[in-house]
């Protein structure tokens, strides 16, 4: 299976080794997050993620890292899972770390797993949700090919305030007809 993709700024690629998944999850835990709250989990619990399945599961979740193709830095992770056979979808998340935001990073990442989902797995649908109020996830949603589904009312408690989340999705014949999925760059793994 091919699980490398390359665009015209990042690649998304499967985690090198246990130790990176894991300085990846302390970064991110020190960086609190003013939508989705504080992602920090233990190093213990990192590296046992990672070791089950080096982080690419074909049932459940798994993460690619987000490469920057200028400087091969690890600037975040694309995050996918998917439901079960009789219901051919797979969600999405994408997180950049913060100095790399608003350089359309987030959504070429978007775009790569959506190749690598459609192209490695039977599914008619890729979805994602955000918090009502992050509007630069929402604007990277739209920009990356997805369109606007709907919202679920009141799903996350946020400074003692509970927002709606907004929710987004590109089906499968969306997707074929998008003209930068002819341009990205598939090879193995490394």
């Amino acid at each position: 299976m091919i699980c490398v993709y390359s665009g015209q700024l990042v690649r998304i690629r499967p985690l090198r080794d246990a130790d990176e998944y894991a300085q990846y999850v302390l970064d991110q835990g020190i960086e609190l997050n003013p939508y989705w709250g504080n992602w920090y989990q233990s190093q213990a619990r990192s590296r046992r993620d990672f070791d089950e399945c080096g982080m690419l599961s074909t049932g459940s979740y798994s993460t690619f890292a987000i490469e920057r193709l200028d400087s091969g830095e690890m600037i975040g992770v694309e995050e996918y899972g998917m439901s079960g056979p009789a219901c051919p979808r797979a969600w999405i998340g994408t997180f950049v770390g913060t100095r790399h935001r608003g350089r359309r990073f987030g959504v070429e990442a978007k775009q790569l797993v959506y190749c690598y989902l459609f192209e490695n797995f039977p599914l008619e649908r890729v979805y994602a949700d955000t918090v009502e109020n992050h509007i630069g996830a929402a604007k990277g949603l739209k920009l990356s090919g997805m369109r606007y589904e709907g919202r679920h009312r009141k799903c996350v408690l946020q400074n003692g305030r509970w927002l709606d989340t907004v929710n987004y999705a590109i089906h499968r014949e969306e997707w074929e007809a998008m003209p930068y999925r002819h341009s990205v760059q598939r090879g193995p793994a490394h």
